[in-house]
């Protein structure tokens, strides 16, 4: 499998190249929850803990997406993991 970076791969960087289209941070959010409920968690939780790190930080004001919600998901992967 390939290891894309997560931060950069939501930044439309993939192998050092600028493709121009990022993905939103529902996106991010859908690869989270996806790679959880494949039990993939250690693929889940860089892009749950990359979803937090936006919220937190007010980078993106997304209504659809509510840091509780997302917070539990991650809780959920940490813990399967543990």
């Amino acid at each position: 499998m390939i290891d894309f970076r997560i931060f950069q791969l939501a930044a439309g960087i993939i192998f050092g190249v600028e493709t121009g289209v990022k993905l939103s941070i529902h996106q991010c959010l859908i690869n989270g929850e996806h790679a959880r409920t494949r039990k993939e968690y250690t693929s889940a939780i860089p892009w749950l803990e990359l979803v937090i790190s936006k919220l937190e930080t007010n980078e993106i004001n997304d209504i659809n997406v509510q840091l509780a919600d997302v917070q539990h998901e991650l809780n959920m992967a940490i813990s399967s993991v543990c």
